[in-house]
C-alpha cells in the first residue's frame, strides 16, 4: 500500500508543469541516462540497458528515443511481444522517424503479425520514404517484404540498394532469391554467374545455383556446384544435405552417406536429411538403418506439418479477424479471434482483442479470463497492466484499479487511454484535483477524442462547485 502511495505522489508531481531549470535539468539528467542505456546494448547488456531507459522515462517520459531503444534491447533479449508495445509507443511520440516503424514491422513480422505489419510498411510506399533510408535499412526493408513473401516489394526496395551498392555481390545474391522465389529460375541462374567467384558470396551463389541446376535434371553440373559450396562452408547442414541428395540421384551412394553423416547432427530441425540419409541407407542394403531413419523422418515431418498448419490457420484468423474489426464488425472479429484460440489458447493477439471487446461489452468476467493469459505470458508488459486496470474499474474495485494503471503508466506514461482511465479512477475516489489534472494530459496528447474532453469539462465543473469534497 506504502508503494502504491508513494507512486501516485510521483505520479501527480510527475504531471506538474517545471521551472525552465527544472525543466533543464531533467532534460540533462534524461540525456546522461539515454547514453547509458544505449552503452548497455552496445555491450549486450539488455537487461541492464531496459532498467536504464525505464528511469530515463522518469524524466523526459515523451522522449520517443526511450521507447524506440528500450524496443531495441527487448527484442535482441527475445522479449518481442514487450518490443512490439515500446516500438508501438515510439512510433507514437515520433511518427516521423521511419526507423522507428521500420524496427517495429520487423518485430511484428517475427511475431507473425502480418496484417499489422503490412499496416506499419505502408509509408514505405512513398518514394521519399524510401530515398530517405539508409543502405542499412533499405537492406533491412529488404529482408522484412522477403518474410513476407512479398516479392515485387522486395525486389522494388533491392533496385534502390543496387544503384547505392553497385558492386556489392550481395545484390545479385538477393536478387536470384527474389527470382527463384517469383519462379524466374533464368533470371535467378544469370544473377548468381554474375558473382560466382566473390569469396563473399561463393558459398551460397554455388548452393542456389545446385539446386536451380538439380531442378532442371542437370545433375552432373548441380554436383560441380554443390562441391565448390561445400568447399567454403564445411559444415553447413543444408550443403551437404543438398550436395548428399544429388550423389544418390548419380548412384554414389557411399559419398552421399558421408555427406548426409556430417549433416545428421543438425536433422531434428531439418527432416530432409534423415529421410535422404534413410533411402541412401536402403540403397547401400542396410535395411534395418534405413527403416530407423525413414521412422523418425515421419514423426518429425507429423510434427512438423502440423505445427505448420496450426501456425497458418492461426495466422489467417487473425488477420481476418483484423480485417473485420477495421470495418467495424466487431461480432465476426470476435468469432474469428476466438477460434484462434482453439488452435492455440496462448495466441497474445486473439487474447488481448478478445479482452478489449469484452471490456467494451461491459463484460469483466469474461475480459479477466483473457487479462489472466496475458499476465501468464508477460506480467510486465503495459497492455496486460492497462487491460487489468480496466478490468478492476469495471468492477469497481478502484484501488486495484489504481495500482495496475500507475504500473503501466512506468512503461507508456504518455498514453492518452491510460491518462483518461486514471482520471476516472481519481474522480470515483473522490480525488477530483488529481483527475482534473489526467484528463487534461489525455485531452492534450489526444485532441480529437471528443470524450476526452468532455470528462475534462465536467471534472472542470467538480473542481468549480463548491460542494466539491475531496478525499
Amino acid at each position: 500500500m506504502k508503494l502504491r502511495v508513494i507512486l501516485v505522489i510521483f505520479l501527480a508531481l510527475a504531471l506538474a508543469p517545471l521551472s525552465p531549470q527544472e525543466a533543464q535539468q531533467a532534460h540533462q539528467t534524461s540525456e546522461g541516462c539515454l547514453v547509458q542505456g544505449k552503452g548497455h546494448i552496445a555491450r549486450k547488456q539488455f537487461a541492464e540497458a531496459v532498467s536504464a531507459l525505464q528511469r530515463c522515462k522518469q524524466f523526459t517520459p515523451s522522449d520517443s528515443r526511450l521507447y524506440f531503444f528500450s524496443g531495441v534491447a527487448l527484442a535482441e533479449s527475445g522479449r518481442l511481444v514487450e518490443a512490439a508495445s515500446e516500438l508501438a509507443e515510439a512510433v507514437r511520440l515520433g511518427p516521423g522517424q521511419s526507423e522507428y516503424a521500420l524496427t517495429y514491422a520487423n518485430v511484428l513480422s517475427l511475431l507473425k503479425q502480418k496484417y499489422a505489419t503490412v499496416k506499419v510498411l505502408a509509408r514505405f510506399d512513398k518514394k521519399e520514404t524510401l530515398d530517405s533510408l539508409t543502405t542499412s535499412r533499405l537492406w533491412l526493408l529488404n529482408d522484412i517484404y522477403m518474410r513476407l513473401l512479398k516479392e515485387e516489394d522486395a525486389l522494388k526496395v533491392l533496385d534502390r540498394i543496387s544503384v547505392r551498392e553497385v558492386n556489392n555481390p550481395r545484390v545479385h545474391l538477393q536478387r536470384a532469391r527474389i527470382y527463384k522465389l517469383k519462379g524466374d529460375v533464368d533470371l535467378a541462374e544469370a544473377s548468381l554467374k554474375k558473382i560466382l567467384g566473390n569469396p563473399v558470396t561463393t558459398g551460397a551463389a554455388n548452393y542456389e545455383l545446385g539446386k536451380i541446376l538439380e531442378q532442371r535434371k542437370e545433375t552432373k553440373a548441380a554436383k560441380t556446384a554443390l562441391l565448390k559450396a561445400v568447399q567454403q562452408e564445411q559444415s553447413n547442414p543444408e550443403y551437404l544435405c543438398e550436395l548428399g541428395s544429388v550423389c544418390l540421384a548419380l548412384g554414389e551412394v557411399d559419398e552421399a552417406i558421408r555427406y548426409l553423416e556430417r549433416a545428421e547432427p543438425s536433422a531434428a530441425s531439418f527432416p530432409q536429411i534423415y529421410y535422404i540419409l534413410g533411402q541412401a541407407y536402403l540403397k547401400r542394403g542396410e535395411r534395418d538403418k534405413g527403416a530407423a531413419h525413414l521412422k523418425k523422418v515421419q514423426q518429425l515431418n507429423a510434427a512438423l506439418r502440423k505445427k505448420q498448419i496450426d501456425e497458418q490457420e492461426e495466422l489467417t484468423l487473425i488477420t481476418l479477424g483484423e480485417e473485420r474489426l477495421d470495418e467495424g464488425k466487431v461480432m465476426e472479429a470476435k468469432s474469428l479471434f476466438e477460434r484462434a484460440l482453439t488452435v492455440n489458447p496462448k495466441n497474445w493477439q486473439a487474447n488481448e482483442y478478445l479482452a478489449k471487446i469484452a471490456l467494451n461489452a461491459g463484460e469483466s468476467e469474461l475480459a479477466g479470463v483473457h487479462i489472466a493469459v496475458l499476465e501468464e505470458i508477460d506480467s510486465y508488459s503495459f497492455e496486460a497492466n492497462f487491460l487489468r486496470a480496466m478490468y478492476w474499474y469495471q468492477r469497481r474495485n478502484e484501488k486495484q484499479a489504481c495500482d495496475f494503471a500507475v504500473k503501466a503508466s512506468a512503461g507508456h506514461p504518455h498514453d492518452p487511454d491510460l491518462r483518461n482511465l486514471l482520471g476516472n479512477i481519481y474522480l470515483r475516489l473522490g480525488l477530483t484535483a488529481k483527475a482534473l489534472e489526467e484528463f487534461s494530459l489525455a485531452s492534450k496528447l489526444a485532441p480529437d477524442r471528443t470524450d476526452f474532453q468532455e470528462n475534462l469539462e465536467n471534472a472542470r465543473k467538480l473542481v468549480s462547485s463548491p460542494r466539491t469534497f475531496e478525499k
